[in-house]
Parts: structure tokens; C-alpha cells; sequence
């Protein structure tokens, strides 16, 4: 796992939090926020995967 999947997950979490929060509280700001940071937490997290795969493939073909 790398820098890009750990933060990405944690912006994720948090987006969710904020939105969850905005709803709680009737905040479309917040919510709108919140669902933002979600969505950019999962791409950030999705680019980590990525940049994951060839060191994983690596590690099969040697092993």
C-alpha cells in the first residue's frame, strides 16, 4: 500500500463523515463538501492501486 491509497482512503472517510454530518445537521454546504472529499478520496485511492499494480505483478513473477 502506498502514500496514495492511505490518504486517499482517509479523504475518503472524512468526505463521508463531513457529508453524513451536513445531513445530520441541514447543511447542503457541508454535505456538498463531504461528497466531494469522497469522491477524490476514491480517485486518489484508485490512482494508488494503480501505481501499486506493476510492483505487484513484479513481486508475482519473482516469486
Amino acid at each position: 500500500m502506498n502514500r496514495d491509497r492511505i490518504e486517499g482512503r482517509l479523504r475518503s472517510f472524512i468526505g463521508a463523515l463531513e457529508e453524513s454530518w451536513g445531513r445530520v445537521i441541514g447543511d447542503q454546504t457541508l454535505q456538498f463538501r463531504g461528497e466531494r472529499s469522497r469522491s477524490l478520496g476514491r480517485i486518489q485511492s484508485g490512482y494508488g492501486a494503480v501505481r501499486d499494480r506493476p510492483m505487484l505483478d513484479r513481486r508475482r513473477s519473482a516469486g
